[in-house]
């Protein structure tokens, strides 16, 4: 797991991971954690629960993972990985 600072593009990052990003309180969303599929495959049943819960552990809050900026939350227990998205947003709660 990586965690990541600033500015990143798509070019930059490598391939076969899964990215989460995350809404500031300013709403600006920002690349927080790059994680290779085969640890999420290595390490989880059930990748989303799993995706969040990293999440929440790297950020300290708790929050939603979404497939698009502000989009609808993702259904945590029907995702297998070969189903998993690149990009993840997540947003805090509160």
């Amino acid at each position: 797991m990586t965690l990541r600072h600033g500015p990143v593009t798509r070019d930059s990052l490598p391939a076969n991971m899964v990215n989460v990003h995350l809404r500031k309180a300013d709403g600006e969303w920002i690349h927080a954690l790059a994680i290779p599929l085969q640890d999420i495959a290595r390490l989880s049943l059930r990748p989303l629960k799993w995706l969040r819960f990293a999440t929440f552990a790297a950020v300290g809050a708790k929050g939603a993972l979404s497939e698009a900026p502000d989009g609808n939350v993702v259904d945590y227990e029907n995702v297998l990985l070969n189903d998993l998205a690149e990009d993840y947003y997540f947003t805090p709660e509160g």
